[in-house]
């Protein structure tokens, strides 16, 4: 399992829901690994083991649902995917940025937080 970058990024999502129902909307990023992230701002029902895609800039990628939140809950609005693609570079320039080097310690207080500032745009193929 790869570390997790706190890192708010907007990102387009495209997809199906559990209704049958199309889904095209802006959500964020709460965290990012190399291979997945938790998303927040998710309207619509989703199951796990469904396929959606997210886009941010000319990136477009699938993902898998491994974890959605409960409805009336805290966790409400979010879920958690991972990439199909396991050599998909999706992620790799906030994943890399936040890479730790491991000849300097760092301190466990000194979380990297990260914010990228625009919206998230679908680029059709």
């Amino acid at each position: 399992r790869d570390p997790r970058i706190a890192a708010i990024v907007p990102v387009h999502l495209i997809a199906t829901d559990a209704k049958g129902s199309a889904v095209d909307q802006e959500v964020s990023t709460v965290n990012v690994s190399r291979r997945g992230a938790l998303v927040k701002g998710v309207r619509g029902e989703f199951r796990a083991g469904s396929k959606v895609t997210l886009a941010r800039g000319l990136h477009r990628e699938e993902f898998q649902v491994e974890w959605v939140g409960k409805p009336s809950s805290a966790d409400a609005g979010q879920m958690g995917v991972s990439l199909l693609n396991s050599n998909s570079s999706f992620w790799e320039d906030i994943a890399g940025r936040a890479a730790v080097d491991e000849s300097s310690p760092q301190r466990e207080d000194s979380a990297e937080n990260i914010q990228v500032k625009g919206k998230a745009r679908a680029h059709s193929a």
